[in-house]
């Protein structure tokens, strides 16, 4: 929403005392990057971000074969819990998470051939809403705390594994 690293100021106790302002005004954003191997850097121009709800987003995968053009990114947190309570205890309130699938190759589309992304700080970024109004981002109930989300090897499926829950899941 315009923040700029080092530069924008929100005083924390905002953040802290306004559940409100923490779900409006704060995004997380995943980003793909594109590396130009002829000149060993990032190329901006060919990049993107999509942005996600607030709370953290985890480790990623990118599928192949059958899945090609969707990313899995586990998450915790979605309580949005802030204050005085102790961090873990914030953290394991709901008895699920989100698990946000992306379809990153629309997103790639729409913002680097559409032109319908607006930049901020050199790089293109989907909002929330737009991600999930194109259907670009999606949200599916996960382990509670999971880390870690992997593709099968032939492509065909995904697993799930909680810290808080003694399972996996596989879609």
């Amino acid at each position: 929403r315009g923040y700029k690293p080092g530069v924008t100021k929100v005083p924390w106790s905002l953040v802290v005392k306004e559940e409100r302002y923490f779900w409006e005004y704060m995004r997380g954003a995943l980003t793909f990057l594109a590396f130009d191997r002829s000149t060993g850097r990032f190329d901006l121009s060919k990049s993107f971000q999509i942005e996600v709800p607030p709370y953290v987003q985890d480790l990623t995968t990118i599928s192949w074969g059958p899945g090609d053009g969707l990313a899995f990114a586990n998450s915790f947190g979605t309580e949005g819990m802030f204050g005085e309570t102790p961090y873990e205890a914030k953290l394991s309130k709901n008895d699920y998470d989100l698990l946000h699938i992306v379809l990153w190759k629309k997103a790639e589309d729409l913002c680097l051939r559409q032109g319908r992304c607006k930049e901020i700080n050199g790089i293109k970024v989907l909002s929330l809403e737009d991600a999930i109004k194109e259907g670009v981002l999606f949200f599916v109930r996960e382990p509670k705390s999971p880390h870690g989300v992997d593709t099968s090897p032939g492509g065909h499926f995904i697993s799930v594994g909680g810290k808080l829950a003694p399972y996996a899941t596989i879609y």
